[in-house]
């Protein structure tokens, strides 16, 4: 059910609906800083009692201002965090939007601040005091910025976990505009890439299970999972451009999307894993697909590196994450790797070069460790 809430900044001002459609900070508590909460999902929209008609939902758009709309949608939602040091533990919040800002309250007046840089402490964390003597369901959120599932739930990165982590909020029912909203480039994205990975699966060899080695024709072609072209190619290998920073330089994300980024990552590996094994099956040369060896040289430079190299770290709080993602990064580029061999090594003289070197140097660790 919808319950009835006053909001107060650190300052000890209360969040007002004011008369001329905007919001903001009032000394007293009154009809106008009363909101009914909205839960939708994760998230929470605020709708003002003062206004029965007409604009009354805060709205957080474009720019620094915050005010009211006469419609709930995406610019009305909201993600409320605990604050991190709060000793009266549940009393104090962070809210956020979904356009990556926090409300911000001076003294006087009330805003929204990119999160990126912001001091999470003061301005930014408010009181919220409800109006009924029950917990709302969004003030028992476990303290995770409002952009992960439970703490305690394992972090797995297939396609069902990228959806309830990544995707919960997008087709929210309980908004009555959500399947007119807009969805973000970071949503979208996420769409697609859960997509390909669950559907490329099918047609993909399974770690660890002979019997997923499919005899008969390879598929080179099939809707919405494999096409394996030049074109193919290239974009996966731009893509690993364009995504991969994130994994090897702390500075390249935020950590509140660093699974999110991961994710990507992972699911292009085991997108790339599916066209390489079909590929390798057909006993096709690149040629006949107009794949140029530079294409793959590009790519297998991605493959090992993931392989030789840990995910960067991201200090104490983020390690237990940055692990499970290494482990499962460099596991899937290992994948890679096997299933592509061929691909990768073009020539029986280029894989038995490279295996002969493999030997090298594993005879030289034994040699060196009898040494010491």
């Amino acid at each position: 059910a919808n319950r009835q809430v006053s909001i107060v900044s650190n300052s000890g001002k209360y969040i007002s609906a004011e008369r001329n459609g905007k919001v903001g900070l009032s000394q007293t508590s009154s009809e106008s800083t009363v909101f009914e909460v909205a839960v939708m999902g994760k998230y929470v929209a605020l709708k003002s009692l003062a206004r029965s008609g007409g604009a009354s939902w805060l709205t957080f758009d474009k720019g620094n201002d915050i005010k009211l709309s006469e419609s709930c949608g995406k610019e009305q939602k909201l993600v409320i965090s605990p604050y991190a040091d709060d000793e009266d533990e549940g009393s104090y919040f962070i809210l956020k939007t979904l356009r990556g800002t926090a409300l911000w309250a001076s003294d006087s007046e009330l805003k929204q601040m990119a999160m990126n840089g912001l001091d999470l402490s003061g301005p930014v964390v408010f009181k919220i005091s409800i109006k009924e003597d029950d917990i709302p369901d969004w003030a028992d959120d476990e303290k995770s910025g409002g952009n992960e599932i439970s703490a305690e739930q394992p972090i797995k990165l297939d396609p069902e976990d990228a959806k309830k982590r990544f995707l919960s909020g997008v087709f929210d029912s309980g908004s009555s505009d959500a399947a007119a909203e807009d969805i973000s480039e970071s949503a979208t994205v996420s769409v697609i890439m859960t997509a390909l990975d669950r559907l490329s699966a099918t047609e993909s060899i399974v770690a660890g299970d002979a019997s997923s080695a499919k005899t008969g024709l390879a598929v080179v072609s099939k809707p919405f999972c494999i096409k394996v072209t030049a074109r193919t190619f290239q974009t996966i290998h731009k893509i690993l451009q364009k995504i991969t920073p994130a994994y090897f330089e702390p500075s390249a994300c935020e950590d509140d999307v660093y699974l999110e980024r991961m994710y990507m990552i992972i699911a292009t590996l085991r997108t790339l894993k599916a066209h390489l094994f079909q590929l390798v099956r057909s006993q096709l040369s690149l040629k006949y697909f107009d794949i140029v060896p530079e294409t793959a040289e590009k790519i297998k430079f991605f493959i090992f590196r993931f392989v030789k190299e840990k995910a960067a770290g991201r200090g104490e709080a983020m390690a237990s994450k940055v692990a499970t993602v290494t482990s499962i990064v460099q596991s899937e580029a290992a994948q890679v790797f096997a299933e592509g061999f061929e691909f990768f090594f073009r020539t029986v003289s280029d894989q038995v070069s490279y295996l002969a070197g493999l030997l090298r140097k594993r005879i030289d660790s034994r040699e060196l460790s009898k040494a010491e």
